[in-house]
């Protein structure tokens, strides 16, 4: 994306500003400001699994919004269990990305969770491979739900 920079990952020992998206979410029912959310958190983890790490704990309570200098920043917390994983990586990926489908059925409609998608991807039109992924996201999803239930 334009104008967004690099994602860098680092451990932060204090407080990080702003909020978690999980709140944000709760508190928002602005259609704009949470399409704007999307895009940005979608960018953010395409260029976070990109680069190679995989989170294994990444829900909308680990992703913080806040101002920084003046500007609204998009941070990750809780990196404790971050890792470049040498083999399989597409499985953590597909966990990562039911992670936050998960978290965000309670504040997200399924078209804007599908915006999510199309937007990590970057594509307007999911092709068969595309597809796939989107159906072991939602099998996955399905699993964590089943297993937070019990």
């Amino acid at each position: 994306m334009p104008g967004m920079g690099s994602v860098t990952v680092f451990a932060v020992l204090s407080a990080v500003p702003g909020e978690s998206l999980q709140h944000w979410a709760a508190r928002n029912n602005s259609f704009a400001q949470k399409k704007e959310m999307i895009r940005r958190v979608a960018w953010l983890a395409r260029r976070f699994h990109e680069q190679g790490w995989r989170h294994r704990d990444f829900y909308l309570c680990h992703l913080f919004t806040g101002a920084v200098g003046g500007r609204q920043r998009l941070s990750i917390i809780d990196l404790q269990r971050v890792f470049r994983p040498r083999w399989r990586a597409r499985r953590w990926q597909v966990k990562d990305l039911a992670q936050l489908n998960y978290s965000a059925v309670r504040f997200f409609s399924r078209a804007m969770r599908l915006y999510f998608f199309r937007e990590y991807l970057g594509v307007t039109r999911l092709d068969v491979e595309q597809k796939d992924l989107l159906r072991r996201v939602l099998r996955k999803t399905a699993s964590i739900a089943r297993h937070d239930r019990k």
